[in-house]
């Protein structure tokens, strides 16, 4: 999720013309729980100029929605719809687990099951296996139609996603200030 939202990030920097900076770390979520540090953290950073936390992990959303809560500031959440659970969320990336399920059903019944078997098999926008909530959201200056189109391009492959994470420390963005935080 993490490189695919700073890609994201650098292409809509693109079209508004504007530079962002981006604090990135993996490792604070490692845990995947809530935690009065990590709420203490999140707190700091958005007290320091963050506007938005995508919190990537199990319960960890908690301390994110309740640093940003304290601060009049939003969180991108992950997995399923978080929309329910703060009113500071403004979308959730999510993973389509019901249309997963069916792919390797599918796969399964169809006797095709060694093209998965025993492998790695990632699903994305192609498989309709992720997405945003467009009846959740709070985007402002982001509209369904842009959503759509987006969406269409990722699944023809017009635009695509870097799935080599390791390379986000040495990739170089226009418009994209990355620090990242060990």
């Amino acid at each position: 999720f993490g490189y695919g939202f700073v890609q994201g990030a650098e292409a809509a920097a693109k079209v508004k013309n504007v530079d962002i900076t981006m604090l990135y770390s993996w490792a604070y979520g490692s845990q995947f729980s809530a935690s009065s540090e990590l709420q203490t953290m999140l707190n700091g950073w958005y007290q320091n100029g963050t506007e938005v936390i995508f919190a990537c992990g199990g319960s960890m959303s908690q301390s994110a929605f309740a640093a940003a809560s304290a601060n009049q500031a939003k969180v991108v959440g992950v997995d399923v719809d978080q929309s329910g659970q703060s009113e500071t969320v403004i979308t959730s990336a999510v993973k389509g687990l019901h249309e997963c399920i069916l792919y390797v059903c599918d796969k399964q019944y169809t006797e095709k099951w060694s093209d998965i078997g025993g492998k790695l098999t990632t699903l994305g926008a192609t498989e309709d296996a992720v997405g945003l909530p467009t009846a959740t959201w709070q985007f402002k200056n982001f509209s369904l139609d842009e959503y759509n189109k987006l969406l269409e391009a990722l699944k023809k492959q017009e635009v695509v996603v870097s799935r080599d994470y390791k390379g986000l420390e040495t990739q170089q963005f226009e418009h994209v200030r990355l620090s990242i935080i060990e």
